[in-house]
């Protein structure tokens, strides 16, 4: 009985994207990369234009997608940002369904969001180098 209801509360918490979709399709990917996006944003505790344009420019290049699916995914992305404990769910997403380019071409956009102000911020880089180990990924820079 009680695998039952664990079953079904976990397979309303699944991703509705079906498992053959393009991996730029993926909402759990979608929402993961957003998410580290905006987490960098943040991380020097100063809200940024220019970051925030850099934000939804990465996202709408990487992901394919219009302007208006970004802000959707951003407001998505920042609830779950505000939401989460850690940032392990995001890049743990990240590492296990990206491939090593993909998961590169995350990195990069992290450092294009942290340079967007034309500020080399320590707590950003910090975070970058974090991220970039815990997705197996070179954070050299």
């Amino acid at each position: 009985m009680l695998n039952f209801f664990k079953e079904m509360f976990d397979s309303e918490q699944k991703d509705t994207t079906s498992p053959s979709a393009p991996w730029h399709e993926n909402k759990d990917i979608r929402n993961a990369v957003a998410s580290l996006l905006i987490e960098v944003a943040r991380a020097d505790y100063v809200e940024d234009a220019e970051e925030t344009q850099e934000i939804q420019a990465l996202l709408k290049d990487y992901f394919l997608m219009d302007l208006s699916e970004v802000e959707h995914l951003i407001q998505h992305a920042e609830k779950s940002v505000d939401d989460a404990i850690a940032i392990h769910p995001f890049t743990q997403t990240i590492r296990t369904e990206l491939s090593s380019e993909h998961r590169e071409q995350v990195i990069e956009m992290m450092w294009a969001v942290a340079f967007a102000d034309g500020v080399k911020d320590a707590n950003e880089e910090f975070l970058i180098r974090k991220v970039a180990d815990l997705i197996n990924v070179s954070h050299a820079h």
